[in-house]
């Protein structure tokens, strides 16, 4: 089955909803003394480098949240010259692959960048994804949000996978799985939810239902 859809603490975290918290992927790109640029961190389709990374978060592919402040200057490092804008960190969390409410996050606007998605299915307490897509050349992410229910005029949930491409421009294609925990639409005094997937939030198509049992 093919569907092609237009549409990141160790510990638990809850997600903060706080608007000064943002989302971004710390990377490596290589040891500065054998020219590559070190860590960065990759937000809102922006790299930049950060000056007070600790250690705890210096995994290669990493989802965070964070809090910031810009710093004068710019770092330069690489054999081209590469240029970038210097953050320091106050704040920053691991961010767990989880659902989230879209309306914990008001005026957030959702990425639809294109994926296609080949298969998925309920993997105990997580919802697993297999999706490909065009790139090759940036860091891709993706998020699971709930949306309001009664959507469908039955009152079930709904849940959008979100690509983030990051403007990659290459045309290689890839695949991935995914996988999110369901745990945050757990329901008091049920034992099961049921959803549906969409590909937005403004898109008719409906994919399911899923019954989640826990």
């Amino acid at each position: 089955m093919l569907i092609v859809i237009g549409f990141l603490s160790c510990e638990k975290e809850k997600p903060p909803v706080d608007t000064d918290w943002k989302e971004g992927v710390i990377y490596f790109t290589g040891d500065v003394s054998v020219d590559g640029c070190g860590w960065l961190l990759l937000t809102e389709g922006e790299s930049y480098h950060i000056g007070n990374l600790d250690k705890e978060f210096m995994v290669d592919g990493l989802d965070v949240w964070f809090k910031a402040s810009d710093l004068n200057g710019t770092f330069m490092c690489g054999l081209a010259g590469n240029k970038y804008s210097i953050k320091e960190i106050s704040e920053l969390r691991k961010k767990p692959w989880e659902v989230r409410y879209l309306s914990d996050y008001p005026g957030r606007e959702t990425s639809m960048d294109m994926f296609s998605l080949d298969s998925v299915y309920i993997d105990g307490d997580s919802i697993r994804y297999h999706v490909g897509y065009s790139g090759g050349c940036a860091i891709h992410q993706f998020n699971l949000w709930a949306l309001e229910t009664g959507m469908d005029g039955e009152g079930d949930l709904h849940l959008m996978l979100e690509h983030i491409s990051n403007g990659d421009p290459c045309e290689a294609y890839l695949h991935e799985w995914l996988a999110f925990s369901l745990e945050p639409i757990q329901e008091k005094g049920k034992n099961q939810v049921t959803f549906w997937l969409r590909g937005s939030p403004i898109m008719s198509m409906l994919f399911g239902p899923y019954t989640y049992e826990y």
